[in-house]
């Protein structure tokens, strides 16, 4: 079956193709899985702990405890400081795996915390983790994703960030545009994606932000992966790098790969720029 065979392209991996080619390539295509940072990890433990809430509610018509809810977010946190599963930026290196791994849990807890009092009891969800593939014809990839939450006639979709969403950033989201298209292929449905932004700030605050798509919007997105794909499949990867300026991505706070990416530095390929010995 056709849907079995073709490579699937999920929204985080169109998204990383268009930031930087060369991180995809080597995540995607030559395996080079990086640790994740505490952010990173932050966010997951928050996404397990809403799941988990979600589905107890779609189970019994209630939410977990309060306490469960935290169980979960902290122990995914401190699994991965556990496995050694993470990585630590010059800043937490300085203050030790011990006080980062903590800290990485109370914020973890606090945000899961927030999500289960201020935003879970107004959800309505239908279903949670929804994995949906969709088949593309004529094209050589397919469409692949998982739904945080289904409400029915809304798509929800939970996320941890350091400062709040700039004003209309949900409208200009390419991850609602591929949901609201695979809602409207799979159910028929025109959804309203709405995101739940928990926000690390010194005290965390939920910010709510809805959004819907046009046939318009959704002939864009196939115009988008049309080029995505055919680079992939031709090989065509770029640094990053190479634009001017160089863009936020490029940089050893959110690329695992900057230290050893060409595209940054010359002496990973060429020798360019070593003192030459007298």
């Amino acid at each position: 079956m056709e849907t079995e065979t073709k490579p699937q392209l999920h929204w985080s991996q169109i998204s990383m193709y268009s930031r930087c080619p060369e991180q995809f390539r080597r995540r995607y295509l030559e395996g080079e899985i990086i640790p994740p940072g505490t952010a990173l990890i932050t966010g997951s433990s928050v996404h397990k702990s809403a799941e988990k809430d979600l589905g107890h509610k779609i189970e019994t018509g209630e939410l977990a405890t309060s306490e469960d809810v935290q169980a979960v977010a902290r122990d995914y946190v401190a699994g991965h400081f556990t496995a050694g599963d993470y990585l630590l930026q010059p800043d937490e290196k300085s203050l030790g795996k011990d006080r980062v791994r903590d800290g990485t849990i109370d914020l973890a807890v606090n945000l899961a915390t927030l999500h289960h009092a201020e935003i879970a009891p107004a959800v309505k969800p239908v279903a949670v983790e929804r994995k949906w593939v969709l088949e593309l014809n004529n094209f050589p990839v397919n469409l692949g994703g998982t739904i945080d939450c289904d409400e029915g006639d809304v798509i929800y979709d939970w996320k941890t960030a350091a400062k709040s969403p700039a004003v209309g950033a949900e409208h200009q989201s390419g991850q609602a545009t591929i949901y609201s298209f695979a809602k409207r292929v799979l159910d028929g449905i025109e959804p309203t994606f709405r995101f739940g932004y928990l926000v690390k700030l010194k005290t965390p605050k939920a910010v709510i932000r809805e959004t819907t798509r046009t046939p318009d919007d959704f002939n864009a997105l196939l115009r988008v992966l049309e080029r995505v794909s055919d680079a992939i499949e031709k090989g065509v990867f770029p640094y990053a790098a190479g634009q001017d300026p160089r863009p936020w991505i490029c940089g050893q706070k959110y690329c695992g790969y900057y230290h050893t990416c060409a595209g940054v530095n010359c002496r990973t390929v060429f020798g360019v720029g070593k003192e030459q010995s007298k």
